[in-house]
């Protein structure tokens, strides 16, 4: 009984991924620039884990020269 609940657990578990997957995919699709701050955003997060070795000069040159610097900068007076 046990062994049953532990599969329909792990079946209600991967459908909410799937679900979460295909809602992020839709809403990237129609927010690219979504998509450019979660990139931005894990690499930030690899920087601070030392995971990555680009370092914060490129990550900022790399913030700085995406779509959404030009987006904030349109949005200030």
């Amino acid at each position: 009984m046990a062994r049953f609940f532990r599969c329909d657990r792990a079946r209600s578990t991967q459908r909410r991924v799937s679900k979460t997957e295909r809602f992020l995919h839709q809403l990237h699709e129609h927010a690219p620039e979504l998509s450019i701050a979660a990139g931005l955003a894990r690499r930030f997060a690899a920087m601070i884990r030392g995971d990555n070795d680009a370092g914060l000069g490129q990550w900022i040159e790399d913030a700085m020269n995406s779509e959404l610097a030009s987006l904030r900068s349109r949005s200030q007076p």
